[in-house]
């Protein structure tokens, strides 16, 4: 396992302190301890990997924006597009399940029946395509 003085190499921890180092490449430790009015103890262990308070983190939010959260948040997006991928082809696969009854209810001999499944089939369509329509919009905004 990857560690520093002990501290993995992993994490909203360690993220943050890859972060921080950017931003404060000199007199990393002094100029973090000013910016955020903590102890130069405080900002030592934040540049070790150890994960600020959330009242920090907020902080740090407001402060580098979007591309931070993203940096120090990279394993929650990840695991949002992949959960989003697996919902996204559910509802394809709940789509071809619709079409096919639809398709086999339009070539049976009861017009009436053939009528009803139309109506429910194309209703369920347009709800499962409403539902892949969001999940692409959605998934596209994260991946921005």
């Amino acid at each position: 396992m990857d560690t520093a003085n002990g501290v993995q190499k992993l994490g909203l921890g360690w993220r943050t302190a890859q972060w921080l180092r950017r931003v404060y490449p000199v007199k990393a430790r002094d100029n973090i301890a000013a910016e955020f009015d903590v102890s130069g103890t405080q900002a030592k262990r934040w540049l070790a990997g150890l994960a600020p308070a959330t009242w920090h983190l907020e902080e740090m939010a407001a402060r580098w924006g979007k591309d931070f959260v993203h940096h120090v948040f990279q394993d929650a997006f990840e695991v949002t597009r992949d959960r989003l991928a697996k919902r996204r082809a559910c509802l394809e696969a709940q789509l071809k399940g619709r079409q096919d009854a639809l398709a086999e209810a339009k070539n049976s001999k009861s017009g009436g029946m053939a009528a009803l499944a139309r109506s429910a089939a194309g209703a369920g369509r347009a709800t499962v395509r409403g539902l892949i329509g969001r999940l692409k919009v959605r998934s596209s905004r994260e991946a921005a």
